[in-house]
């Protein structure tokens, strides 16, 4: 009995060192300095982030024959809409749908209902347009969302 109290006071005053040894080493400096640093990191990714992240944009992926297109992903800056258009060697041919207003920031699986069925191998054009206030899309008021160096936001799809 005498042993195992020996033994026990043996193993807790060697867990005591140990954990005397780690604090009083000053870990807390290398430790508040590691939080200090991946906070600071985090922040900068977090701005990076922020600084790289388009301010419109829109993508879509593969689309099937039918009326409706359905656009992945659109993120806008300002309220819009993504308007479909006849592929012609303009970026703006036919309208052949558009979508309900959509409002600042990031939206998914936008369906858009289209004026006539669409066939394998066609390919189309999906463009950001903006909106002038009233949330009702209008081709002359509701212009094309252009970046700063004057390119619309457009992206071309093929129906598989």
């Amino acid at each position: 009995m005498q042993n195992r109290i020996i033994l026990l006071l043996f193993i807790v005053s060697v867990f005591l060192c140990i954990g005397g040894l780690y604090f009083f080493t000053n870990p807390s400096d290398i430790i508040g300095k590691k939080v200090v640093d991946d906070t600071i990191s985090k922040t900068q990714n977090k701005e990076d982030t922020a600084q790289n992240k388009p301010e419109n944009m829109l993508s879509a992926g593969k689309q099937s024959p039918g009326k409706m297109l359905v656009i992945d992903s659109v993120i806008l800056k300002n309220g819009g809409y993504v308007i479909v258009y006849e592929n012609t060697s303009e970026p703006t041919g036919e309208i052949l749908g558009a979508s309900q207003y959509l409002s600042v920031g990031e939206h998914t699986n936008i369906s858009i209902s289209l004026s006539r069925k669409v066939t394998s191998g066609e390919f189309f054009n999906a463009m950001i347009h903006g909106d002038n206030g009233d949330h009702v899309f209008d081709i002359v008021k509701d212009a094309p969302l252009r970046d700063k160096d004057g390119n619309g936001y457009f992206i071309n799809i093929e129906i598989q």
